[in-house]
């Protein structure tokens, strides 16, 4: 009965760690992926903004 205790225990360990271990690696895949996301969302905005920027002061320099 011991031996098929401990190696149920034993079972139940690995699994449960290789099952923390794919939670930990998709929390961290899942927030780098986010982040750069974000930081992409921000450099395309920023793009967008001086783009629209340069366009006006070209429309104004061209009136004068």
């Amino acid at each position: 009965l011991k031996v098929e205790l401990l190696s149920f225990i034993l079972l139940y360990v690995q699994l449960s760690t290789l099952t923390l271990t794919v939670t930990r690696w998709l929390f961290t895949y899942l927030f780098q992926q986010k982040h750069r996301l974000k930081q992409d969302f921000l450099y395309l905005q920023l793009t967008t903004s001086l783009n629209h920027q340069t366009v006006s002061l070209l429309l104004f320099l061209h009136r004068i």
